[in-house]
């Protein structure tokens, strides 16, 4: 009887996995990965070219991507299929264990997914109009999701890291975000949430085993573009006061260009994919996360932007140039934001981008160790900067 409970158990999993490929995959175009529909649109329709069976083309059309917490690990879902059916030919003992893991892997991203709407949806009642619509809601005992509206080229909508209206929008968006989202705040000790944070989400991420990379996080003495580095742990030791929040308030959390959509034609602004974790956090988040995508130049990283000779690192110029302009434009209008003076703002500009660029390089180990590798190098590059030149 136990026996055959157990294989119920497993019959039922199975069938759950089924639902969740066969059916919850074809509902509509999900808008969590809508700022990534027009190129995996065009990565549909070559592969439908290619798969092809005896009953007739495989239907692929309205396959949305999956969800990013599994995405790392199946980069599509026929790899996904391939992964299920080699594991089980592999090792039919492994199954259960194989079958969980997918389990709970769906069940964080499931409730990821609902704090990300929720967040959506506080935001828009806040600011009218400054998120895409939610359209429709899905939830079973396996699967959840949510559509909402599509914003696309041909309605002039664009991602505000392509827009040459940077400056425009960006006294929109923060002057908004300040008179809209910003003003439900309330004081913190900010030093005991700047060591809560550092000991839960950053110094985790420094705990690196590959040689390479535990070199750049930890070794004493390091060379970087011609200037001595200390460990990046020093940093952390001394005095980080100056860099401690003052305020909690309703926060996007995940703020850079990529999530943040613009309308030339109309002047609208719209935010996508918002840090599902806490509706309430410290603004400074959001501020970092702007000048990651400024400063830090996140979304052109190549592989090729670092380099290594014994223990002398370069890490590419194209980092150090541009947008002069824009990173002070950035500065002064969340030193209105803030309440706080503009050189102080300017350095907590870094910090904060400084600590989101720490979380990437775990991340960043699942795509590449090349790309941990430079977010670890930029780390260590800037915290020597607020060391010693500012």
């Amino acid at each position: 009887p136990l026996e055959a409970s157990q294989r119920s158990s497993t019959r039922e999993i199975l069938l759950s996995i089924r639902d969740f490929i066969t059916a919850k995959f074809k509902r509509g175009v999900s808008s969590f990965t809508m700022k990534r529909r027009e190129k995996q649109k065009e990565r549909i329709e070559a592969r439908e070219k290619k798969i092809e069976n005896e009953e007739g083309k495989l239907k692929l059309g309205n396959l949305i991507k999956p969800p990013q917490s599994i995405g790392n690990i199946f980069s599509n879902i026929t790899n996904f299929l391939l992964f299920l059916a080699g594991g089980i030919l592999f090792n039919i003992l492994g199954l259960e264990k194989l079958l969980k893991g997918i389990e709970k892997t769906l069940l964080l991203h499931t409730e990821k997914l609902r704090q990300q709407k929720n967040k959506l949806e506080k935001i828009s009642s806040l600011w009218d109009g400054s998120t895409p619509m939610i359209i429709d809601e899905f939830e079973n005992e396996n699967w959840y999701s949510y559509d909402m509206e599509y914003l696309d080229s041909v309605h002039g909508w664009e991602l505000l890291e392509f827009s040459n209206r940077k400056d425009f929008f960006l006294q929109k968006i923060i002057r908004g975000m300040k008179e809209q989202i910003y003003f439900d705040e309330y004081d913190i000790d900010g030093m005991e949430w700047l060591n809560a944070h550092l000991q839960s989400k950053i110094f985790p991420r420094l705990n690196q085993t590959n040689d390479i990379l535990s070199k750049v996080c930890n070794d004493s003495n390091l060379i970087i573009n011609g200037i001595s580095t200390k460990s990046i742990n020093s940093f952390f030791e001394g005095d980080i006061s100056y860099y401690s929040p003052t305020k909690k308030c309703i926060v996007h959390g995940d703020l850079s260009f990529e999530n943040i959509f613009v309308n030339s034609n109309t002047e609208q602004i719209k935010f996508i994919d918002p840090d599902g974790s806490d509706f309430y956090d410290v603004p400074e988040l959001d501020l970092g996360k702007m000048h990651q995508s400024v400063s830090m130049k996140y979304s052109q990283w190549n592989i090729d932007d670092w380099s290594m000779n014994g223990n002398r690192f370069f890490i590419s110029n194209n980092f150090f140039t541009g947008e002069n302009d824009l990173k002070l434009l950035i500065n002064e209008l969340w030193a209105d934001v803030l309440n706080e003076d503009l050189e102080r703002v300017r350095r907590k500009s870094i910090f904060y981008s400084v600590l989101h660029l720490i979380r990437l390089i775990p991340y960043k180990m699942k795509i590449d160790i090349g790309y941990s590798i430079l977010s670890a190098l930029l780390v260590r590059y800037w915290l020597e900067y607020l060391r010693k030149y500012i």
